[in-house]
C-alpha cells in the first residue's frame, strides 16, 4: 500500500490576550501540569527581576534550577 502525502492546511486565528492564555493554559495542563508555567507565575517573575536579583546577591533566595530540582524529588 502506497503511502498518501500529507496536505497541509493554511488557517488564521484572530484571538484575544484572553483567549491566547486560555489556550496556553489548556496546553500546558495536556503537557504537562506545572503550576510554574502558568503565565500569571511568569509574569509576576519578570515583575520580581530586579529585586530578585538584589536578595538574590544578598543570599537572601535559592536558585530557581534549585527550586525546580527540589519540586522534582
Amino acid at each position: 500500500m502506497a503511502e498518501r502525502k500529507e496536505n497541509t492546511i493554511a488557517v488564521t486565528f484572530h484571538l484575544t490576550l484572553k483567549q491566547i492564555r486560555d489556550a496556553y493554559r489548556q496546553l500546558l495542563k495536556v503537557e504537562h501540569a506545572d503550576w510554574f508555567d502558568e503565565p500569571e507565575v511568569i509574569e509576576e517573575l519578570l515583575k520580581r527581576d530586579r529585586r530578585a536579583l538584589k536578595e538574590f546577591r544578598e543570599g537572601k533566595t535559592i536558585p530557581w534550577e534549585k527550586v525546580k530540582r527540589e519540586l522534582k524529588k
